[in-house]
């Protein structure tokens, strides 16, 4: 009976010690917000992730644009005057009142992506392994909710303002508009 060595035999199998420059807080924070801003609509996720925030986006688009489209319309027909017809659609505060019920959606469809996928996949003790502590990773997940919430709802008021403020093309046949008529008041005197 010989032995041939050793029972308990050690494999090397290539894990290397850490040698890079190690991150501040701050900038574990910023890579957190930027990654959580990118899953609040569905980027390094799976195509059906992408579905709700997408669908929600694009219907957030529509009145702004088709608004948009109406007032570039009657600013070429030089009838600018009668964009107020449009009453509490036409108004920058009553979009968010009016989208309520989009950005409700999209709220609850996202927030649980932040903060339980973590627990699920039970990533979120990589995440305190370095210094983060657990209300930075709250706050950040709230701020990259936040920031997508405002994203929705600024673009389309953006480009909205943006029709409103634009300045009337007119073509060459377009004659100039002369001065208003003097009201009847001032021409019987």
């Amino acid at each position: 009976m010989s032995t041939s060595g050793p029972s308990g035999v050690i494999h090397d199998i290539g894990y290397r010690r850490f040698t890079g420059q190690r991150r501040s807080p701050g900038a574990v924070a910023g890579s957190l917000f930027r990654t959580a801003l990118a899953h609040c609509f569905g980027i390094g996720r799976t195509g059906k992730a992408k579905i709700v925030p997408w669908v929600v986006t694009i219907i957030m688009f529509v009145p702004a644009l088709v608004l948009a489209g109406i007032i570039i319309q009657l600013k070429r027909m030089s009838l600018s005057d009668r964009a107020d017809l449009f009453g509490p659609l036409s108004t920058y505060f009553g979009y968010p009142f009016w989208t309520q019920l989009l950005l409700t959606v999209f709220v609850a469809a996202q927030a649980p992506v932040l903060f339980a996928r973590d627990l699920r996949y039970r990533t979120i003790v990589l995440y305190f392994a370095r210094p983060v502590s657990r209300t930075t990773l709250i706050l950040v997940r709230l701020a990259a909710l936040a920031t997508a919430v405002f994203a929705i709802v600024a673009v389309p008021l953006t480009i909205w303002w943006g029709s409103r403020s634009a300045p009337t093309c007119r073509s060459a046949s377009t004659p100039r508009p002369t001065s208003p008529p003097s009201p009847a008041w001032r021409s019987s005197r």
